[in-house]
């Protein structure tokens, strides 16, 4: 029989104190058993002479089976999600990562969108670009000799810089300025001189 000490009631009383531990100070109790775990693992990594089973025996662990060590070590290293909806009645670590697992394979897979069949956002670009870029495409189109190569050229290089190629930038243009067609047809003949179509180009491009 023990003797009725000061020391034994104290034992007695936090002994009886754990016993009726909340849920949550049992979670408790168990992330910090888990921690400790972590450190003897840690331990047991750096010194290969001695396995972490051994290291466990030497530190009071040794009643602790192996899977109850996975799940606390798994406890304390995801305590802040792990406590996360947790019925209330759920506090030994391996029921709480039985609890998750169960709740991953009840929780229907997010559906995968299939991206191929969404639209490109559509490109767009200002009236005032579009309206240079039609001049342009107009002269490409309707100029001769090395007139017309410089046009295409302008008109190249202002595509790369949306992205697309030349014909793509064009029909945009087309869409995008109200004005198509108004005195844009066919350029002026005095564009076809060299020197005349180097200023208007100047003027017009490139584009900003």
């Amino acid at each position: 029989m023990f003797p009725l000490t000061s020391a034994t009631v104290a034992r007695g009383q936090r002994a009886w104190g754990r016993i009726k531990a909340t849920a949550a100070e049992q979670r408790q109790l168990w992330k910090e058993v888990g921690e400790a775990l972590l450190v003897g693992k840690q331990a047991s990594n750096r010194a290969p002479k001695q396995t972490f089973s051994e290291w466990c025996d030497e530190n009071g662990f040794a009643d602790l089976a192996a899977p109850r060590r996975s799940d606390a070590m798994w406890f304390s290293e995801n305590f802040t999600v792990a406590v996360k909806n947790l019925p209330a009645d759920v506090t030994d670590p391996v029921n709480i990562r039985q609890w998750h697992r169960d709740q991953q394979e009840a929780t229907p897979p997010t559906p995968e969108v299939d991206l191929s069949t969404s639209p490109a956002p559509r490109a767009r670009i200002s009236i005032e670009t579009a309206k240079k870029v039609n001049k342009l495409a107009s002269m490409a189109e309707c100029g001769e000799g090395q007139e017309q190569q410089t046009a295409k050229k302008y008109l190249k290089k202002q595509a790369e810089k949306f992205g697309m190629e030349p014909e793509k930038l064009t029909e945009l243009a087309a869409e995008t300025d109200p004005m198509l067609g108004v005195g844009l047809s066919k350029p002026p003949l005095s564009l076809y001189r060299a020197s005349t179509f180097r200023r208007w180009a100047s003027r017009n491009s490139p584009i900003p």
